[in-house]
């Protein structure tokens, strides 16, 4: 969803400058309708996590 982006959700490894953040995500909006026709298009999603367990840390 391009709500997620707008939103800035997992955003950590971007480096979007504030000022042009708007202008990219009204890019991303019309590259979007270009592509699928509407924003409406929903694309599966598959997303992996690594999590590391530590014991007797320290």
């Amino acid at each position: 969803m391009i709500e997620n982006q707008e939103n800035k959700i997992q955003s950590a490894a971007w480096s979007i400058p504030d000022d042009i953040f708007p202008y990219a995500i009204q890019d991303l909006r019309n590259w979007a309708l270009e592509r699928y026709g509407s924003l409406d298009y929903i694309l599966p999603q598959q997303r992996e996590f690594k999590i590391v367990v530590v014991r007797n840390w320290a």
